[in-house]
This record gives C-alpha cells, structure tokens and sequence, in this order.
C-alpha cells in the first residue's frame, strides 16, 4: 500500500466525472464459493497508460490490489496474493482483473482507475527505470485520476438463505410536527440477504430527489441480514398540502440460470402514505389575525356605543330633575 502517494489517495474520493470516460461492464456480478470471476474495465484515450483496481469493502475501506503502467504490464499490490489475483492489460484502453477461489471477503465494489501520462516521458520511464516503485513516484503530481462506476461483486454464502426485504414507511414525529419547520419520512429495509438493493421516493408519482438522505451502504445485522434506511426530508408548509408519498424498493433477486450463471431479477416494493390536508400555519396565523382585527374593531364600537348610550341617560336624567323642579 506504499507504494501509492496520499496525494493520489485522496483522489479517489473525488471520482472524476469530467474528462476521461471508463466502463466498467456488467455493474454487478453473482458468483459463489469457490468461482472465479473476471472484472472488466476500459477507457477512451490511449495516452491513459495508467491503470488501477482498487477494493471497497463493505466497511468503506479502500485497498489497491493491482496496477499496470501499459499493455502487458501488471503488477498486483501486497498484502494481496499473486496465485489469487491477477490483472491482465489486454491493451492501454483495456484491462481485466481476475479472483481466483471467491470467499465471503471477496464481496466488495472494485473500481478501476486511470492516469493519463505523457508518451514521451512514459518510454523514457520504461527504457531507463525498471524499478516500479520508483515509477509509481513519479505518479505523485497534479495529474488527474478518473474512476469508472465500479462492479460490485457478491459472493453468496452457501449458508445463507436468500430473502427478500420487509419494507416499512414511517410517519412524522410529533415532536417534528410540533416545530412547524420540516418534517421526515423515514424508509427502512430490513432482514434481506445480499445486499442489493435500490430506494427512491415519490411524491405524487413524480420521482423526488430533493431532500433525500440514504445510507451509504447496507449494515449487516449480527443475523446475517441486511438493513438499510432512507429519509426524505420536507418543509412543514409542503407536508401539510395532502400529498401522497411512496418509497419504491428495487431488489435484485439472484437466480440462477441454466449455464450457472446468476441473473438479477429485480423484485420491486411499494410502500405509501397521504400527508393529511390543512391549513398551513402562516394561513393560520393571517386568519387569526384578520379575525383578531375584526374582533377589535366590533369591541371599540361597543364601547363607542356604550359611551354614548351613557351620556344619552344622563341627559335624561338631568333634564327629568329640571323639570321636576
């Protein structure tokens, strides 16, 4: 792992989206114990002679398991095994990497990476340094590294029964409810085993991106089970509007097809609930204000009222002991 510098470590967090276009196909593997597997990756510009795989495991943590500085040229990083892993640069815009004897550490998101370098100073590299250490040095500049969207790789159990999620929408708390500010929707998955699984939000059937937290990845329960929850986060004012909210849950059921090969079929869940129908706060507030207003104005007419009819009495009265004497 040193022989990558941190400048360039802290790149892979960025996953460039600009520049370089990388492939990494298919996004999802199914294999059991004991497989091999073969993740594939490839890129658009020749002059990208740098080629990494890197593993995220389930815990965030990413490793570099291999490297190549051109065509037919690989190397795999320790602690990772040669007999296990292997990389294969097939040409400077395609590279494989293969898992020999999958286990359950093996399930992970890899992702391949790439530097552009220039061919002059990449020749001169190869013809006067053969050292890969002092190559990868060289790595340690400006230059930028563009990362594809990864293959996740699963590796089933043979322990473990596949099962599908339980899915549960829950309301708004009081206390949320009681600032008048925002409210959240909570979704939450549960009890299913891999994990390979999808949440999106709709209101009204229109799909809702705003305001939505996930979790970054599935939690694997002490059962052996996976968990996974998604908040949807909406002003009060929005909430109060009657709407209908769904959370949508995609999972991938692996089947296994007649070749042994696995195939996702996707399961989907739908789970709703109508926000209830009121008058907003500030509609409220303006409401009770008007009424306020009104009330005020009726009260000082009483009394203007009032007033008068007391002043009309005593002139009554006056004017009946006028006479009367």
């Amino acid at each position: 792992m040193t022989l990558v510098c941190v400048g360039f470590v802290l790149i892979i967090f960025m996953k460039s989206t600009e520049g370089l276009s990388i492939t990494q196909d298919p996004t999802l593997i199914i294999k059991d114990y004991g497989d091999s597997v073969k993740a594939e990756c490839w890129h658009n510009d020749s002059t990208y002679y740098y080629m990494y795989w890197y593993k995220q495991g389930i815990l965030g943590q990413i490793e570099l398991i291999a490297l190549s500085i051109g065509k037919g040229m690989s190397q795999i990083a320790a602690p990772f095994n040669e007999s296990k892993y292997s990389m294969t640069r097939v040409e400077v815009k395609h590279g494989i990497l293969e898992i020999q004897k999958l286990e359950a550490e093996d399930s992970a998101v890899y992702f391949c990476a790439a530097i552009g370098v220039d061919a002059e100073d990449t020749v001169t590299s190869l013809l006067f340094d053969h050292h890969w250490r002092r190559i990868l040095k060289s790595l340690c500049s400006n230059l930028p590294a563009y990362f594809g969207p990864g293959t996740k790789i699963t590796v089933l159990d043979p322990g473990r029964n596949i099962s599908k999620p339980i899915v549960k929408l829950l309301n708004p708390s009081i206390e949320e409810e009681c600032t008048e500010k925002r409210v959240t929707l909570v979704c939450l998955a549960e009890d299913f085993y891999p994990d390979h699984i999808d949440l999106a939000w709709y209101i009204d059937d229109k799909e809702e991106s705003t305001g939505v937290a996930k979790d970054d990845s599935a939690k694997l329960n002490t059962d052996n089970t996976y968990s996974i929850s998604s908040r949807l986060s909406i002003p009060f004012k929005k909430w109060n509007q009657g709407n209908t909210y769904t959370c949508k849950l995609t999972f991938y059921y692996p089947n296994k097809t007649s070749d042994g090969t696995y195939k996702a079929d996707p399961v989907t869940k739908l789970e709703s609930l109508t926000a209830p129908k009121r008058d907003n706060p500030s509609d409220k507030a303006d409401k009770y204000t008007r009424q306020g207003r009104t009330t005020m104005v009726a009260y000082g007419l009483f009394i203007a009222k009032s007033v008068l009819y007391g002043l009309f009495v005593i002139v009554i009265v006056r004017r009946q002991r006028f006479v009367s004497k």
